[in-house]
C-alpha cells in the first residue's frame, strides 16, 4: 500500500513512500492537478481525490493506494494558492557596464574615422603641393 512515485506536473516535489504530507504551491488562476502516481506493487490500486477540483475539495488532494489486501495507505497534498507573478524569460537589461562597453566602442570608432580624415587631408596637401612644384 505505498507509492513507488509520485509526481504532479510543473510541480517539483522531493517524493518519499514514507512521507504522506506534501505541500505545493500554485497560482490563484489553478484550479486542476495533473497527478502521476505508480504503487509500488502492481496489484494494488491508486485512487486520485480532489485533483480535479482543487476549490470544491478545500485545496487537498488525497491520493490512496489499496493494497491487495485491502489495507489502505494515503498521500496528502496540501495546495496553497497565491498570486504567482509570470517571470519574463531572459529579459535584456542595460546596464553601466553596458554603456561603458559602448561607449568604448564608439569612442573608438570615432577616433579612427577622424584619424583617417586627417591622414587622408595631409596626403591631399601634400599630392597637391607636389602639382604645384610640377
Amino acid at each position: 500500500n505505498y507509492l513507488k512515485s509520485l509526481k504532479i506536473s510543473g510541480y517539483p516535489i522531493s517524493f518519499t513512500k514514507d512521507n504522506s504530507k506534501y505541500n505545493i504551491t500554485v497560482d490563484l488562476s489553478v484550479n486542476a492537478l495533473k497527478i502521476g502516481a505508480k504503487a509500488e506493487d502492481e496489484k494494488a490500486t491508486i485512487e486520485v481525490i480532489g485533483a480535479d477540483d482543487l476549490d470544491l475539495n478545500d485545496n487537498t488532494v488525497f491520493v490512496k493506494v489499496t493494497a491487495e489486501n485491502g489495507d489502505e495507505n494515503v498521500y496528502t497534498i496540501t495546495v496553497n494558492k497565491e498570486k504567482i507573478e509570470e517571470t519574463k524569460e531572459k529579459s535584456f537589461k542595460f546596464t553601466k557596464k553596458h554603456l561603458i562597453i559602448g561607449g568604448i566602442i564608439l569612442g573608438s570608432i570615432i577616433f579612427i574615422l577622424i584619424t583617417i580624415s586627417i591622414i587622408v587631408h595631409i596626403k591631399d596637401r601634400k599630392i597637391d603641393k607636389a602639382l604645384d612644384k610640377i
